[in-house]
Parts: C-alpha cells; sequence; structure tokens
C-alpha cells in the first residue's frame, strides 16, 4: 500500500484525473489494471488463447514493453527503467485479464532479488523467452504458469535500485488514465496528430471521455538511444491523448551496480 505522503504527491501531479480515479488507490495492483482495461473498452476473456491471431496482438504489447526496458538497461536510464518495469507488469496483468483461461496469479509470487542489473536482464530475458514459448503453444495452463514466472522476474531487480514497484505501477495507472480524452475538442486535436503521422485511427466513446483507437494495423518506427526497430500497432489499440501526463516517479537512491 503507498504511503500517504506519496499518494499526496500524486494527488498534486495528476489533480482531476487522481481525484476522478482515487478508488484505486485501495486496490490491489491487479484489480486496477482490470479497471484501466475497462476504462479502455476492453472486455475480460474476450480473446480465445487459441486464436493465435488475436492472441498474438495482445502478445505484442508486452514484447514491445519488454523490448523498451531491455533498451532502458542498455543506456543506464533509470527513469526508463523504472517506467519500463511498470509498463511489462500492466502489459502482464492485460494478458490475464483479457485472455480466456489466464487469471491472476500475481499474489502468491516468491520474489528472490537479483544483485545486479546485467544479472536482473539476463533473468528476464530467460523468463519472457520461456514464456512466450508457452504462450504460443496451446496449453493456457501452462502458459499462465509461465507468466507468474515472468512476473516475479519483473520484480526480482536488486534490492539496491531502492525501485518501490507498487508506487510506480500506480503512478504510471494514473498516467494511462490520462491518456483518455476528455472532451471532443482534445480528441479532435488528437485524432489530427495520429492522421497526420500516418495512423489509420477513430475516435470512440469509453467510460470517461473519448479515446483514439487504431482502425487497421500500422507500421511505424521506433526509436531509442541504442535501438531503431520497426513495430505493428494493432487494430483496436487505444492511444494516448496529445495532452497525456507523463508518470509521476518519486525521487530515489539508486544504488545497484549496472
Amino acid at each position: 500500500m503507498s504511503t500517504t505522503n506519496f499518494l499526496a504527491q500524486m494527488q498534486a501531479y495528476y489533480g482531476e484525473v487522481y481525484t476522478s480515479h482515487e478508488s484505486i488507490t485501495e486496490m490491489r495492483p491487479y484489480d486496477y489494471i482490470c479497471y484501466l482495461q475497462k476504462q479502455f473498452n476492453h472486455v475480460e476473456n474476450s480473446i480465445n488463447f487459441n486464436d493465435k491471431t488475436s492472441a498474438q496482438k495482445a502478445f505484442d504489447l508486452l514484447e514491445s514493453e519488454h523490448k523498451e526496458t531491455l533498451d532502458a538497461i542498455a543506456e543506464k536510464d533509470i527513469v526508463l527503467l523504472r517506467d519500463g518495469i511498470a509498463d511489462q507488469l500492466t502489459i502482464s496483468h492485460f494478458l490475464a485479464f483479457v485472455i480466456d483461461g489466464m487469471f491472476d496469479l500475481s499474489s502468491d509470487l516468491l520474489v528472490k532479488p537479483t544483485k545486479t542489473i546485467s544479472e536482473y536482464r539476463q533473468q528476464l530475458e530467460e523468463a519472457f523467452k520461456i514464456f512466450k514459448q508457452s504462450f504460443m503453444g496451446d496449453d493456457v495452463e501452462t502458459a499462465n504458469a509461465e507468466l507468474a514466472n515472468f512476473i516475479t522476474a519483473v520484480l526480482s531487480f536488486p534490492l539496491e535500485t531502492n525501485i518501490n514497484s507498487e508506487d510506480d505501477l500506480l503512478s504510471v495507472t494514473f498516467s494511462s488514465l490520462s491518456k483518455v480524452c476528455p472532451n471532443q475538442d482534445v480528441a479532435d486535436k488528437t485524432l489530427k496528430f495520429y492522421q497526420d503521422n500516418k495512423y489509420d485511427v477513430h475516435i470512440a466513446p469509453v467510460p470517461n471521455g473519448l479515446a483514439i483507437f487504431v482502425s487497421n494495423d500500422c507500421e511505424i518506427e521506433v526509436k531509442s538511444k541504442s535501438s531503431v526497430r520497426t513495430e505493428i500497432v494493432p487494430k483496436g489499440k487505444f492511444l494516448k491523448s496529445i495532452y497525456k501526463l507523463e508518470p509521476y516517479f518519486s525521487e530515489i537512491e539508486f544504488k545497484a551496480q549496472w
């Protein structure tokens, strides 16, 4: 559970977004990620595990966040690392929410911190590889167990990082909630932004406003300091408002060895 001081900091930073969704501060991480997904019109158990076309698109979201986390480690960027950890947790919970036959196992994890960031990266990559193999298979129970193992690996960062993953995940969730366009004017401006950048997109209503969704798969170029890669933005993906608030991360004393 986040401290009163941290919650006050988030309330000051996120403002109306925090006030509108304050109830999530009393929820478990999996539960507030489910709440988040429902704000984006995602439906629980709506993807058949054996429908590999649809399941693959959902999985690709996790692979993208995983690669960004590895980029952050390569660049020794602690802010991007914290963001990547939270994003991987978000999409992992999303998979448990949206894939029929998968469910939350995160409350029973036994996390053993690694000693260095290098060891953390190795463990993270191995766990992701195993989960990917199981997800592409035909046994949803095995895939679900390996998803839990992957979440364990995501949380196994060294204690010396002083990262509070629960605080970071909660903050990233509020940031994600600010992706919603509060009115038609913001939605129209956001739509034009994506259209100008060659996205095939449309506006649709969501529980707390309007949102921009991808109408058809789009190929985009993703750049970081250490890599450039092409990714497919899948049909149905929710895109952030141009006024989305970036995640608030409290200051930490990072002492881990890279």
